[in-house]
C-alpha cells in the first residue's frame, strides 16, 4: 500500500507518461468498460488519443507517494484519469 504525501496541479514543462493510465488499462483489460460512465469514456478516449501522455503545456496532477519500502517517488496523472482510477478503485 502506498501513502500520498503531497498533491498539486502543475503545468507540464515536458512530456510525461501518465502513471494512472497503467492501472486504467489493466482494469479495462480485466473488467471491460461496462462500469465506466460516458463522461469517463470521453476522458479515457482523449487520453488514449494522446497515447496516455501528459503533453508539454498541459495541466496535470502531480503527487508525491511513499511506498512500503519508504521510497518517495513522483506520480503524474492526466487530469481526470486519476479521478477515474480512484472512483473505480483501480489503485492497489
Amino acid at each position: 500500500m502506498c501513502t500520498l504525501i503531497g498533491n498539486n496541479i502543475l503545468k507540464a514543462e515536458k512530456d510525461y507518461d501518465c502513471n494512472s493510465s497503467e492501472w486504467l488499462r489493466e482494469y479495462i483489460e480485466k473488467s471491460g468498460t461496462d462500469e465506466l460512465s460516458i463522461s469517463d469514456m470521453r476522458t479515457i478516449l482523449k487520453a488514449k488519443k494522446d497515447n496516455y501522455t501528459i503533453k508539454k503545456g498541459d495541466s496535470y496532477n502531480y503527487s508525491l507517494v511513499i511506498n512500503e519500502e519508504n521510497v518517495v517517488y513522483p506520480f503524474r496523472s492526466i487530469l481526470g484519469i486519476g479521478e477515474i482510477c480512484f472512483k473505480h478503485r483501480m489503485f492497489p
